[in-house]
Protein backbone atom coordinates (compact mmCIF):
# COMPACT_ATOMS: atom_id res chain seq x y z
CA UNK A 1 0.00 0.00 0.00
CA UNK A 2 1.64 3.24 -0.65
CA UNK A 3 2.02 5.69 0.92
CA UNK A 4 -0.80 8.16 -0.32
CA UNK A 5 -2.99 5.13 -0.09
CA UNK A 6 -2.58 5.18 3.53
CA UNK A 7 -3.02 8.59 4.21
CA UNK A 8 -5.95 8.49 2.40
CA UNK A 9 -7.61 5.62 4.34
CA UNK A 10 -6.40 7.72 7.75
CA UNK A 11 -8.23 10.53 6.48
CA UNK A 12 -11.18 8.29 5.73
CA UNK A 13 -11.55 8.04 9.57
CA UNK A 14 -11.47 11.15 10.16
CA UNK A 15 -7.72 12.40 10.77
CA UNK A 16 -7.80 15.62 8.77
CA UNK A 17 -3.88 16.33 9.46
CA UNK A 18 -3.74 12.78 6.55
CA UNK A 19 -6.29 14.47 4.97
CA UNK A 20 -4.40 17.60 3.99
CA UNK A 21 -0.77 15.48 3.76
CA UNK A 22 -2.75 13.54 0.86
CA UNK A 23 -4.14 16.23 -0.70
CA UNK A 24 -0.54 17.93 -0.74
CA UNK A 25 0.56 14.83 -2.25
CA UNK A 26 -1.82 15.20 -5.59
CA UNK A 27 -1.45 18.81 -5.37
CA UNK A 28 0.65 19.59 -8.48
CA UNK A 29 -1.18 16.49 -10.44
CA UNK A 30 -4.47 18.52 -9.81
CA UNK A 31 -2.98 21.60 -11.08
CA UNK A 32 -1.76 20.19 -13.81
CA UNK A 33 -5.33 18.61 -14.53
CA UNK A 34 -7.10 22.05 -13.74
CA UNK A 35 -4.59 24.27 -15.81
CA UNK A 36 -5.55 21.18 -18.82
CA UNK A 37 -9.18 21.91 -18.01
CA UNK A 38 -9.03 25.80 -17.66
CA UNK A 39 -6.61 26.01 -21.24
CA UNK A 40 -9.69 24.48 -23.01
CA UNK A 41 -11.83 27.57 -21.98
CA UNK A 42 -10.13 30.70 -23.45
CA UNK A 43 -12.66 32.83 -21.38
CA UNK A 44 -11.60 31.33 -17.80
CA UNK A 45 -11.66 33.99 -14.61
CA UNK A 46 -10.17 31.23 -12.54
CA UNK A 47 -6.29 30.10 -12.22
CA UNK A 48 -5.32 26.33 -11.71
CA UNK A 49 -4.08 27.38 -8.63
CA UNK A 50 -7.41 29.01 -7.32
CA UNK A 51 -9.51 25.95 -9.12
CA UNK A 52 -7.06 23.58 -6.67
CA UNK A 53 -7.79 25.57 -3.63
CA UNK A 54 -11.43 26.04 -4.48
CA UNK A 55 -11.18 22.28 -4.58
CA UNK A 56 -9.59 21.58 -1.36
CA UNK A 57 -12.05 23.87 0.59
CA UNK A 58 -14.70 21.83 -1.28
CA UNK A 59 -13.31 18.47 0.29
CA UNK A 60 -11.83 19.51 3.57
CA UNK A 61 -15.91 20.32 4.41
CA UNK A 62 -16.60 17.18 4.40
CA UNK A 63 -15.64 13.11 4.66
CA UNK A 64 -13.76 12.08 1.66
CA UNK A 65 -14.03 7.89 1.67
CA UNK A 66 -11.67 6.94 -1.14
CA UNK A 67 -10.01 3.46 -1.55
CA UNK A 68 -6.75 4.50 -3.16
CA UNK A 69 -4.87 7.25 -4.69
CA UNK A 70 -6.14 6.65 -8.08
CA UNK A 71 -10.48 6.69 -6.75
CA UNK A 72 -9.20 10.39 -4.57
CA UNK A 73 -8.37 11.86 -7.76
CA UNK A 74 -11.31 11.32 -9.34
CA UNK A 75 -13.24 12.61 -6.47
CA UNK A 76 -10.93 15.68 -6.31
CA UNK A 77 -11.69 15.87 -10.51
CA UNK A 78 -15.00 15.83 -9.71
CA UNK A 79 -15.65 18.39 -7.57
CA UNK A 80 -13.26 20.55 -9.71
CA UNK A 81 -15.56 19.88 -12.24
CA UNK A 82 -18.67 21.39 -10.14
CA UNK A 83 -16.67 24.72 -8.70
CA UNK A 84 -15.83 25.37 -12.42
CA UNK A 85 -19.77 24.83 -13.40
CA UNK A 86 -20.96 26.40 -10.18
CA UNK A 87 -18.63 29.00 -11.25
CA UNK A 88 -20.23 29.54 -14.41
CA UNK A 89 -23.51 29.13 -13.56
CA UNK A 90 -23.15 32.61 -11.62
CA UNK A 91 -21.76 34.23 -13.96
CA UNK A 92 -24.43 33.50 -16.49
CA UNK A 93 -27.01 34.15 -13.29
CA UNK A 94 -25.39 37.98 -13.07
CA UNK A 95 -25.27 38.32 -16.84
CA UNK A 96 -28.76 37.87 -17.18
CA UNK A 97 -29.85 39.72 -14.35
CA UNK A 98 -27.75 42.55 -16.03
CA UNK A 99 -29.45 41.97 -19.30
CA UNK A 100 -32.98 41.95 -17.99
CA UNK A 101 -32.57 45.07 -16.23
CA UNK A 102 -30.82 46.59 -19.22
CA UNK A 103 -33.64 45.31 -21.62
CA UNK A 104 -36.32 47.20 -19.34
CA UNK A 105 -34.82 50.60 -19.68
CA UNK A 106 -37.20 52.55 -22.14
CA UNK A 107 -34.71 55.07 -23.20
CA UNK A 108 -32.20 52.21 -24.49
CA UNK A 109 -33.94 51.16 -27.07
CA UNK A 110 -34.01 47.74 -27.01
CA UNK A 111 -30.29 47.92 -27.74
CA UNK A 112 -27.98 45.67 -25.42
CA UNK A 113 -25.49 47.61 -23.54
CA UNK A 114 -24.56 44.45 -20.92
CA UNK A 115 -23.05 41.95 -22.42
CA UNK A 116 -25.73 39.34 -23.58
CA UNK A 117 -24.24 35.91 -22.11
CA UNK A 118 -21.46 34.86 -19.91
CA UNK A 119 -18.54 34.83 -22.74
CA UNK A 120 -18.82 38.32 -23.41
CA UNK A 121 -18.49 39.03 -19.38
CA UNK A 122 -14.66 39.54 -19.82
CA UNK A 123 -14.90 42.18 -23.04
CA UNK A 124 -17.34 44.10 -20.86
CA UNK A 125 -14.90 44.09 -17.66
CA UNK A 126 -12.31 45.28 -20.37
CA UNK A 127 -15.09 48.30 -21.64
CA UNK A 128 -15.75 49.31 -17.86
CA UNK A 129 -12.00 49.45 -17.34
CA UNK A 130 -11.25 50.96 -20.09
CA UNK A 131 -14.18 54.14 -19.71
CA UNK A 132 -13.04 53.90 -15.70
CA UNK A 133 -9.66 55.26 -17.10
CA UNK A 134 -10.68 57.30 -20.22
CA UNK A 135 -14.02 58.80 -18.08
CA UNK A 136 -14.64 58.28 -15.12
CA UNK A 137 -17.28 60.37 -14.53
CA UNK A 138 -19.17 58.14 -17.64
CA UNK A 139 -18.30 55.20 -16.03
CA UNK A 140 -19.78 56.26 -12.75
CA UNK A 141 -23.35 57.04 -14.84
CA UNK A 142 -23.24 53.63 -16.08
CA UNK A 143 -22.40 52.20 -12.91
CA UNK A 144 -25.20 54.10 -11.10
CA UNK A 145 -27.95 52.83 -13.91
CA UNK A 146 -26.45 49.40 -14.37
CA UNK A 147 -25.60 47.81 -11.58
CA UNK A 148 -27.50 50.38 -8.57
CA UNK A 149 -30.73 50.58 -10.98
CA UNK A 150 -30.95 54.13 -10.90
CA UNK A 151 -33.35 55.99 -13.53
CA UNK A 152 -31.67 59.25 -15.20
CA UNK A 153 -33.53 61.46 -12.99
CA UNK A 154 -32.19 59.89 -9.94
CA UNK A 155 -28.81 60.16 -11.25
CA UNK A 156 -29.05 63.71 -12.32
CA UNK A 157 -30.30 64.44 -8.39
CA UNK A 158 -27.56 62.49 -7.25
CA UNK A 159 -24.71 64.36 -9.20
CA UNK A 160 -25.88 67.84 -9.04
CA UNK A 161 -26.81 67.99 -12.77
CA UNK A 162 -29.59 68.61 -15.00
CA UNK A 163 -31.38 65.82 -16.57
CA UNK A 164 -30.12 66.68 -19.90
CA UNK A 165 -26.51 66.64 -18.89
CA UNK A 166 -27.09 63.41 -17.65
CA UNK A 167 -28.95 62.19 -21.20
CA UNK A 168 -26.35 63.28 -23.30
CA UNK A 169 -23.68 61.44 -21.08
CA UNK A 170 -25.89 58.36 -21.26
CA UNK A 171 -26.03 58.64 -24.74
CA UNK A 172 -21.95 59.21 -24.84
CA UNK A 173 -21.30 55.92 -22.80
CA UNK A 174 -23.77 54.00 -24.47
CA UNK A 175 -21.63 54.41 -27.84
CA UNK A 176 -18.45 54.12 -26.17
CA UNK A 177 -19.29 50.81 -24.56
CA UNK A 178 -21.20 49.87 -27.81
CA UNK A 179 -18.24 50.45 -30.00
CA UNK A 180 -15.44 49.13 -28.05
Amino acid sequence: MTMITQLIHRAADGDRAAFDAAFAAIQLELRGLAARRLAADSRATLSPTMLVNETWLKLAGSVVRADDRAHFFRIAAIAMKQIWIDRQRSRAAELERIRLFVDGMPELGGEPVAPQDWTELVDWDAAMRTLERDDPELAELVALRVFSGLDLDEVAALQGVSLRTVQRQWRTARAFLLNV
